[in-house]
């Protein structure tokens, strides 16, 4: 391959060195013409410092070097230095493109002109793209009617990188002066031309003017002119004007009118017709085309359909010949089947065989009626059925169908010679050790002394091959991979071996790696990914887990790993692999904008500048805006609902998170918050700070602990305990399990997680003579997630939490109130993630006696309890159905889970790739009346997002 910048390759090596093959470096000193994302080369070669290296291994090494885009030359130069070396590294970068420009002497699109050139805002600059962007733009513009361009780019260079400008100059403009329509005569077709009168005085545009002769093609087909032809001739210049000339053919038209009474619409009938025709490219006789409707009818069950037609023939007073058919319909009548027959079988019993029909059948088959597609293809099913317990020459006739004329009652039967079947006597693999082939044996179906599956097989040779690969040998391959050789019969075809024989080659270890592609993300983001030490063995599965890691981490839009052998002539007892990662880079900045609508918040319009690449290093920080404003006061007090006082609730959030907190695989996220929210009984404003360290292990496991400082001022409040301001200083660790198939939109698997909360001075918590805030709060959540099928499944959610009071000594003042008390914002309320579908906040809030969990001042305990069930079924990749059953319920001072409230309801959700947007409807079971003698709703509408 040639490349379009220069490479060079000089090697300096001071005096004395030249007879060594293994070098100790102490110091290594990378260099860069420009200074912009030279640490990235510092990285890589920060591998070689402090290990003994071999000359030959340093060399290819660099040689892979020279693959990475962004060098445009690279010298090096080894320095003696007593016992050890000191390696200089030289590299000149090629500039990233920071700009791309478009300069033309007509007016032009130049958001159009980047999608045709090969250079991208933010890449490597690489000259050899040059003559492909100029082609691609050449054909851009010829087929949108420019003639005589000349295009030229001139790069300007800059500290940071390198803007690329594209003159284009254009010597003459084609324009549409008209489109002339024939027919086969010659004769003039204006109404068809009026058709093309947008293209008239515009720019030549090939592409739009062909969709519109596709468009006027399809036309007449679907008004019947199936032989018709629409010609495109070739155009003529008159000047600078372009004449477009077609010519169109109709020939014969054919109509189609249908009568008599049947499942199918008059529109579905003349669909299917036409579509026949398309199909077989000429017009069907009304004899065919009878039997095509009549095979319509069968497959949805009905037989015996009788049809009939009449032709008419004529010309339109625009003297065009036509030619309608009428068909006359009597639909025949459902077929039931009455008995499935099975003969000559003894290997299966008819009751297993009949089980199976049901198990594989179709809609209608399942319900007894005859489907005749289905009663072919289930022959195939009964022949695999057979082949995977050996019975290789199984033979199965077609169904024998026998139909009662009068009744439309069917026998079914099938006739099946089993013949004898093939057992497996050995299972030979070659060329690898008895102990892996013994291993790879008690894996594969087709084990010593079982019947031969033949269906298997093809699963079990990529099995074989992939234990072995796994076992180190990465680049090992079968070398018989004909099926033909692979399975050997005896004479009388009783038994069958498996001979399989390998190439395996030498075990693959890991040398060094080799990062390229990353232009912002350091190299140790990636390498940090790689959990490999030089001499590791190699699998397929280690390169999948690293795949799998590095698109976790988001900010790759493609990922390539190569492994290569740096040794393979050598006598070496391994493979010596040096892994090629090469990433291209995702963009790190985003700004999204998001208006929409909640029931509980009201509109709301959401923002978010994200840096998901900060400093290269796979840091995020984000800032956040929310806003909302409710639509009505359901969710607040009987005093604040009837002043009906609006205010826009709103919250700043700025956060940061470092993904490896001093290098190691620690989470640690810190945020700053200020909001304005509304609750029951008072408004608040809130600021808040936190900071948390996670740690995930095994994949499933993880555990956080969270310090969080709450400043909050309440206001507008309508009970006593909730005035004035509180500051709310805690810690909460936490552990949670996640086993579930998708984090977004599971189907399987479980999660548990499980919090404690703890709040008291020592973590600055509020403590003066008028309060003093001390409590714990202990949150479980799980959620369960059971399959079925492939489209149904089960979820179940359980939730449950308990706080309590520890500021329990009794105020001076003899009013009988304990010092502390859990603050009204602290306190368990239904809502968000834990809401009972059906209920309105102030609804599912109220404690036995009526009263919301707000009015009471909680100086010991509070609980609260939530259980959701959901089945539900996919509709497709993006459409979930779901019915619902939902309980829950908020207590003071003791739990009774027995005592929830319930509703069950229909959930609609479309599955998007940050979980699920779900519609749901849910009704109570049970509806209460209200401390004023008012009753509940039936039931309420919810719209949410990523529920459970």
């Amino acid at each position: 391959m040639i490349k379009a910048f220069v490479l060079t390759f000089i090697f300096l090596i001071s005096t004395n060195l030249w007879g060594k093959d293994i070098y100790y470096f102490n110091s290594i000193e990378v260099n860069c013409f420009q200074n912009q994302g030279c640490e990235r080369y510092q990285d890589r070669y920060d591998s070689l410092k402090d290990v003994e290296i071999e000359i030959e291994d340093l060399k290819e090494l660099f040689r892979l070097s020279l693959t990475d885009d962004g060098i445009r030359e690279f010298n090096y130069s080894i320095a003696k230095q007593d016992d050890s070396s000191i390696l200089k590294i030289f590299i000149k970068q090629n500039p990233i493109i920071e700009n791309i420009q478009f300069k033309a002497n007509v007016e032009l699109q130049n958001q159009e002109l980047e999608k045709y050139v090969t250079f991208k805002v933010g890449s490597y600059y690489n000259k050899g793209q040059y003559e492909t962007s100029v082609e691609n733009l050449k054909k851009y513009l010829t087929d949108r009617g420019f003639q005589g361009i000349e295009i030229k780019m001139n790069t300007k260079e800059k500290d940071d990188g390198v803007v690329l400008d594209f003159d284009i100059f254009i010597d003459k403009i084609l324009k549409v002066k008209r489109v002339e329509v024939v027919d086969e005569q010659g004769q003039y077709l204006f109404d068809i031309e009026k058709r093309f009168f947008g293209l008239y005085d515009e720019v030549v545009d090939e592409l739009k003017f062909s969709l519109l002769v596709d468009q006027l093609s399809n036309e007449f087909f679907q008004e019947g002119y199936f032989n018709s032809k629409v010609e495109v001739q070739p155009k003529t210049l008159v000047g600078d004007r372009v004449v477009f000339k077609i010519k169109i053919t109709k020939g014969n038209r054919f109509l189609f009118s249908f009568y008599g009474k049947s499942i199918f619409s008059r529109y579905d009938l003349s669909g299917f017709v036409r579509n026949e025709i398309k199909k077989n490219v000429v017009v069907l006789s009304s004899s065919e085309l009878i039997d095509i409707l009549k095979a319509r009818f069968n497959e949805r069950g009905i037989y015996g359909t009788k049809i009939t037609f009449r032709e008419a023939s004529g010309k339109t007073k625009f003297k065009e010949n036509f030619k309608t058919t009428y068909f006359y319909i009597k639909q025949g009548k459902k077929a039931k089947i009455t008995k499935i027959d099975f003969k000559g079988n003894s290997i299966f019993s008819d009751e297993e065989l009949l089980d199976f029909y049901y198990e594989k059948s179709s809609v209608l088959a399942g319900r007894d009626i005859l489907d005749n597609a289905f009663l072919d293809d289930f022959k195939r099913h009964l022949r695999i059925k057979y082949l995977e317990k050996g019975y290789i020459f199984v033979e199965v006739t077609s169904p024998r169908i026998i139909m009662d004329e009068e009744t439309f009652e069917s026998t079914v039967s099938y006739r099946i010679r089993e013949n004898d079947p093939a057992f497996v006597d050995k299972v030979l693999l070659n060329n690898i050790s008895s102990t892996l082939a013994q291993s790879i044996r008690e894996k594969i179906t087709n084990k010593p002394e079982t019947p031969l599956n033949v269906i298997a097989l093809e699963n079990d040779i990529n099995l074989i091959e992939r234990e072995v690969r796994e076992a180190g040998y990465y680049f090992a391959k079968i070398v018989n991979n004909n099926k033909r050789e692979m399975v050997q019969y005896s004479k009388n075809y009783e038994k069958a071996s498996l001979n399989i024989s390998f190439f395996t080659g030498k075990k693959a270890i890991f040398q060094n790696l080799i990062i390229t592609g990353n232009i912002k993300t350091r190299n140790i983001v990636i390498a940090r990914e790689v959990l490999l030490n030089r001499g590791d063995i190699i699998t397929p599965k280690t390169l999948s887990d690293i795949r799998d890691r590095l698109s976790g981490l988001n900010l790759f839009s493609s990922i390539n790993i190569t492994p290569l052998i740096t040794n393979e002539d050598s006598n070496d007892d391994h493979y010596h692999i040096n892994l090629v990662i090469n990433v291209r880079e995702k963009d790190s900045i985003s700004l999204v904008l998001a208006p929409g609508f909640r029931t509980d918040l009201g509109v709301k319009l959401s923002t978010e500048l994200s840096f998901n690449n900060f400093t290269g290093m796979d840091r995020e920080l984000s800032i956040t805006a929310n806003a909302n404003q409710r639509l009505n006061f359901s969710n607040l007090d009987d005093r604040r609902r009837r002043e009906e006082k609006r205010m826009i609730e709103y919250s700043l959030k700025t956060s940061f998170l470092e993904p490896y907190l001093f290098g190691k695989k620690i989470e640690f996220e810190t945020s700053l918050t200020g909001s304005r929210k509304r609750f029951r009984g008072f408004d608040a404003d809130i600021i808040g700070y936190s900071a948390s360290l996670s740690k995930t292990f095994w994949d499933f496991f993880t555990t956080s602990l969270e310090y969080q400082l709450e400043i909050i001022s309440q206001f507008d409040a309508t009970e006593e305990k909730d005035r004035g301001s509180f500051r709310i200083g805690s810690i909460t660790p936490s552990i949670a399990l996640d086993f579930r198939n998708n984090k977004v939109n599971p189907t399987s698997g479980l999660f548990m997680a499980l919090s404690w909360e703890f709040a008291n001075p020592y973590f600055y918590s509020q403590k003066n003579e008028e309060l003093t805030i001390n409590f714990n709060r202990l949150v479980s959540r799980n959620k369960f997630y059971l399959p079925v099928t492939d489209n149904f499944s089960f979820a179940f959610s359980i939730a449950a939490g308990v706080e309590k009071n520890f500021s329990s000594e009794l105020k001076n003042d003899g009013s009988g109130e304990t010092k502390g008390f859990i603050p009204s914002i602290k306190v368990f309320r239904l809502d968000g993630i834990d809401t009972v579908r059906g209920y309105r906040d102030v609804e599912i809030n109220r404690v036995e006696s009526g009263e919301d969990i707000s009015d009471f001042r909680i100086d010991n305990m509070a609980y609260f309890g939530v259980f959701k069930f959901e089945p539900r079924y996919l509709l497709d990749d993006t459409m979930m159905l779901a019915l619902f059953f939902d309980a829950g319920r908020v207590y003071v001072n003791h739990f009774k889970p027995l005592d929830m409230r319930t509703s069950a309801g229909l959930s609609f959700k479309l599955l998007t790739p940050v979980g699920s947007l779900d519609f749901d409807y849910g009704a109570k079971l049970k509806r209460n009346y209200d401390n004023f003698g008012g009753r509940e709703t039936f039931g309420r509408f919810h719209l949410s997002i990523g529920f459970f």
